[in-house]
């Protein structure tokens, strides 16, 4: 038998959502430039779950903008300085390799190996000058693809803020995943960044995961059908050029 509860007496108040207030980033003021860079990506590829539940769903787009930036330029020049050692030690190893190429072989390597666009300091400059351009069009294009393919699929509960502020945080910090040496970082990155991605957008939209998991893989379904069928109609033009069939 329920007991009835008296007119008047103060109940308990329903229990509150928890206050999204991250992530760490939004705080560097208080926490400083490198802390917050640190500590957010730490929170995004190690906590991610927790991380993108705690973040705010608005705000602007000029803080996830600017660490989507940070961590890219860190990225790009981080690997760069590591990997140059070991291009160099590549190009040595290929003057040892054409030692015995006829002379004119050798002419043209050597004016391959001693191209501009091959030293240190062009290619630091193009990365400072260039790298800020791609990285701007990139994080906007692939909100917009991200964004229209969770409205396709349902997910997208929220504006196309919160789906900016997710992808810049997810892609952004699994950027630095990139300056590890020889493939092994993109293809960290490629296996990381999807699956970071999918938690982020299904957390800020507060959506089903399975939404989430649709609206990521669709757009790589989609263009890896476009790129079988191109490769299918230039093999059928190959096999008529040649006869077969």
């Amino acid at each position: 038998m329920t007991e009835s509860i008296p007119p008047g007496t103060p109940q308990a108040p329903p229990p509150s959502e928890p206050e999204q207030y991250g992530p760490a980033w939004e705080w560097r003021g208080q926490l400083g430039a490198a802390s917050a860079l640190w500590t957010t990506f730490r929170e995004v590829v190690f906590a991610p779950s927790e991380t993108f539940r705690l973040a705010r769903r608005e705000g602007g787009l000029r803080e996830p903008y600017l660490y989507c930036l940070a961590m890219g330029m860190f990225s790009a020049i981080a690997g760069f300085l590591i990997s140059f050692p070991l291009r160099q030690r590549g190009i040595e190893y290929m003057a040892e390799m054409t030692q015995n190429l006829p002379p004119r072989m050798q002419r043209i390597y050597e004016r391959f190996e001693t191209h501009p666009g091959w030293s240190f300091t062009t290619t630091l400059l193009a990365i400072l000058v260039f790298a800020p351009i791609a990285l701007t069009v990139a994080v906007f294009v692939f909100s917009g693809i991200n964004h229209l393919f969770m409205m396709l699929f349902g997910g997208a509960r929220r504006g196309f803020e919160t789906t900016f502020r997710a992808t810049a945080y997810a892609t952004g910090a699994c950027a630095a995943l990139k300056i590890i040496p020889s493939c092994v970082g993109g293809l960290l990155y490629l296996v990381v960044m999807p699956i970071i991605l999918i938690i982020a957008l299904a957390e800020m939209h507060e959506t089903d995961t399975w939404r989430a998991v649709a609206a990521v893989a669709a757009p790589g379904v989609i263009l890896g059908c476009c790129i079988g069928g191109l490769l299918v109609i230039f093999a059928g033009v190959i096999y008529r050029m040649m006869g077969i069939g």
